[in-house]
């Protein structure tokens, strides 16, 4: 019985997620990846051809929407997503 209780808060936690993340914008994932990935808000905004203040402003959309308290959360949450698509193929 708990493991059934532990697996549907996992699950509603995995929906939850992917209708958070599915609200971003296409530039919002786009700077998400590279944060996740790593990479700094100069670096990213030379990437995407775009200021760091950009950049900032996406992040910080980003890390609201999803629901991040820092990048390290953030980076949490994009893997467990992951996570979940890999175990679905």
């Amino acid at each position: 019985a708990e493991r059934m209780r532990q697996n549907e808060s996992e699950a509603a936690e995995i929906d939850e997620l992917q209708t958070r993340f599915g609200s971003l914008s296409a530039r919002q994932r786009e700077v998400m990846e590279l944060a996740v990935a790593g990479l700094s808000s100069k670096e990213i905004g030379i990437r995407l051809n775009i200021s760091p203040k950009t950049v900032e402003n996406h992040r910080a959309w980003v890390m609201e929407r999803i629901g991040a308290r820092n990048v390290a959360d953030l980076i949490r949450k994009a893997m467990k997503i992951r996570s979940h698509k890999e175990r679905l193929k």
